[in-house]
């Protein structure tokens, strides 16, 4: 497995970045629980969130190659 020291994050656009979160906000809700399950543990390797009071910001996600 790559270290993180030398693990390259691909930069998306900005725009390509929007519609693929729009995506998957449009379909999230209509997953239930196992099929969210499986989306994250077969895309997504890492999200870094932030609490706050009022909601939770996702501030990035690697997604697996």
């Amino acid at each position: 497995k790559k270290s993180e020291e030398n693990f390259k994050a691909k930069e998306i656009p900005v725009d390509d970045a929007k519609k693929i979160i729009g995506n998957i906000e449009l379909n999230w809700k209509h997953l239930n629980n196992k099929e969210r399950k499986t989306f994250l543990e077969r895309f997504v390797n890492f999200i870094e969130v932030k609490k706050d009071d009022k909601e939770v910001k996702i501030l990035s996600i690697k997604f697996n190659n």
